[in-house]
């Protein structure tokens, strides 16, 4: 699959033509290294490729995606051990007699959202010096190839903003001989053949833009067993009034945003965490925010108001039905009073009348 990658890359920077979607340009390329080496010793050359229209600074979506570049070298004099450039991965191939070293930009580079890379391209190849009976050699450096990407706008190949720079460089190398032939084991070269181009096979992949994580740590509610909690998702202090002896609450949260978690300090044991329980919530983020429950035992001298005012108030119905009682039988008394006197009168006046008629008599 890497070595999949890499020719698709190869592929989209030598056959899709060039785009003109951004001012970047290859302003020069160069080769530097040692002007003399010794048989059987390796040494470095450096490949500098000078870049334009770039902006370095961290928050740029605009950077290097891919290079490649040709050079040329006598094998029976050199062998390529090593290839690495700076927040590049990096492979030689050989394809119909010339060398291409191929770069693709790593992942936590310095611009594009971490997918790319700011900057000139600078790689080192290290090369080993065979036995030889050839005074001198040439390295040379050929055609340069850069593809750029803006991680805002990319989304096909087509928006592969492709340059090139076509300028061959050699530098000329003298072989000093060694005087005393020594067998040593001449190490094993990393360029891999190819019998033929690179060619496209599946498009590359876009750099995912990164998201930035949430920074919400607010509770979307809390709910304790036998208890009502007026909860408001941006009141971070709550209190609860509990009975003597009770030591523990059962405290089950909900967070706001499902990437969010959250833990419960000391509902199991209310006296040793100062008689509070704490939710701590934390963003995937790592923002924090913390949800105090404080608790208090109800106090007793409320019980007994209650019990002495409901006790008055039985005290003063007592009173109100016995002045009812009371004025009930005096009336009914004075009624039975009242109907005696009544009678007495009426017994007065028959009387009087009665006498009367036995007086004309």
């Amino acid at each position: 699959m890497k070595k999949l990658l890499y020719y698709v890359v190869f592929g989209l920077l030598f056959l899709l033509p060039t785009s003109v979607k951004a001012d970047v340009a290859i302003k020069s390329t160069s080769l530097n290294g040692p002007l003399s080496v010794e048989e059987g010793s390796s040494f470095t050359m450096t490949v500098n490729v000078n870049v334009s229209g770039l902006s370095k600074l961290p928050n740029s979506s605009q950077g290097i995606a891919s290079a490649i570049f040709a050079f040329g070298m006598d094998e029976d004099v050199f062998i390529l051990e090593s290839v690495s450039a700076e927040g590049f991965e990096s492979i030689a191939q050989k394809v119909d007699g010339v060398y291409y070293i191929l770069s693709q930009s790593l992942q936590n580079n310095n611009c594009g959202s971490g997918m790319l890379y700011c900057g000139d391209y600078k790689v080192e190849l290290k090369f080993y010096v065979k036995n030889t009976t050839l005074n001198s050699s040439v390295i040379t450096l050929g055609e340069v190839a850069m593809g750029f990407i803006d991680v805002e706008t990319y989304q096909t190949e087509d928006d592969i903003i492709v340059r090139r720079y076509d300028e061959y460089k050699p530098h000329s190398i003298v072989i000093n001989h060694k005087k005393e032939s020594a067998v040593v084991e001449s190490p094993k070269t990393i360029v891999e053949e190819q019998k033929e181009k690179p060619k496209v096979t599946e498009k590359p992949v876009a750099p995912k833009k990164e998201i930035p994580k949430s920074s919400n740590a607010l509770l979307k509610s809390i709910v304790v067993e036998n208890y009502n909690v007026d909860f408001d998702t941006y009141l971070l202090e709550y209190t609860l009034e509990v009975e003597e002896g009770v030591n523990s609450l059962s405290i089950k949260a909900e967070v706001e945003d499902e990437k969010a978690n959250y833990k419960i300090i000391g509902a199991e044991d209310l006296k040793k965490n100062e008689n509070k329980v704490l939710i701590e919530v934390t963003a995937e983020n790592g923002n924090k925010k913390v949800y105090t429950i404080n608790t208090k035992i109800k106090e007793q001298t409320k019980e007994v108001e209650k019990i002495v005012e409901k006790t008055e108030i039985e005290t003063q119905e007592k009173v109100t039905v016995n002045k009812k009682f009371v004025t009930y039988i005096i009336i009914f008394f004075g009624g039975i009073v009242g109907l005696v006197i009544i009678g007495f009168i009426i017994s007065k006046i028959r009387n009087r009348k009665l006498n009367k008629m036995l007086d004309e008599l």
